[in-house]
């Protein structure tokens, strides 16, 4: 799992969706290609709206993502992008290399 601040999008890799048993039909189709820095065009398989679970049980966050499925090789499984890190109201400390966001209970770090 990758946080980039920087991505539009939250992204996984067409790899796992095919590891944890998602079939295509259940993505949505995309007309437009993500565009990355190099203004290359890059065809996404289409997105799909998943629940995920962030943290561990005691200190957690569960909601709904959408992710755009990428069918190409990636450094990661996954890169969570500022459509993820606005909803949870994530902060980011560089310095420690760790994620902090608020929980019902308390603030949550992994």
């Amino acid at each position: 799992m990758l946080v980039d601040v920087r991505s539009a999008v939250n992204i996984l890799s067409g790899e796992v969706i095919e590891h944890i048993g998602i079939y295509p039909s259940r993505l949505t189709p995309m007309k437009n290609p993500i565009i990355r820095i190099e203004s290359l065009g890059i065809p996404a398989k289409g997105a799909l709206e998943i629940p995920i679970t962030i943290a561990t049980p005691s200190k957690c966050v569960s909601l709904q993502q959408t992710f755009m499925v990428m069918d190409m090789n990636l450094a990661y499984n996954t890169i969570l992008g500022r459509p993820l890190m606005d909803q949870i109201n994530a902060v980011i400390n560089t310095r420690n290399l760790v994620l902090r966001f608020p929980t019902q209970k308390r603030v949550a770090t992994i």
